[in-house]
């Protein structure tokens, strides 16, 4: 096959794509009147972005703790040592703030009034 052909090729089957995807989203569109639509997309965005955050800071969580149980099983030093025990401890507890995160969000907004 030519380079010509390959380039048109792709280039129907991206275009083929992305009418189907407009044409699915366009079908899906079904629009009524919501008082609470603003809130509830709002709910859902922010939703979806602490959920992001979550994973993100989550594999950093454990990245770093991989990381300070090497300094820790490695180190022979004991001022090597100690900073390995300080950044364990920091990794533990970044862990379990990031994965409760939901929970302290929370009741830091039901303390607050917030019901939702």
């Amino acid at each position: 096959m030519s380079h010509n052909v390959k380039k048109a090729i792709v280039g129907i089957l991206l275009l083929s794509f992305i009418f189907t995807i407009t044409g699915v989203a366009f079908a899906a569109l079904d629009i009524k009147p919501d008082p609470d639509a603003i809130k509830k997309e709002a709910t859902d965005i922010g939703g979806k972005v602490v959920d992001i955050v979550q994973g993100v800071f989550g594999i950093l969580a454990v990245l770093s703790l991989l990381y300070a149980g090497f300094l820790f099983f490695g180190s022979h030093d004991p001022s090597k040592l100690q900073i390995a025990k300080k950044a364990l401890g920091g990794c533990i507890i970044s862990a379990i703030i990031v994965f409760k995160a939901d929970a302290i969000v929370r009741t830091l907004l039901g303390a607050l009034g917030y019901k939702g």
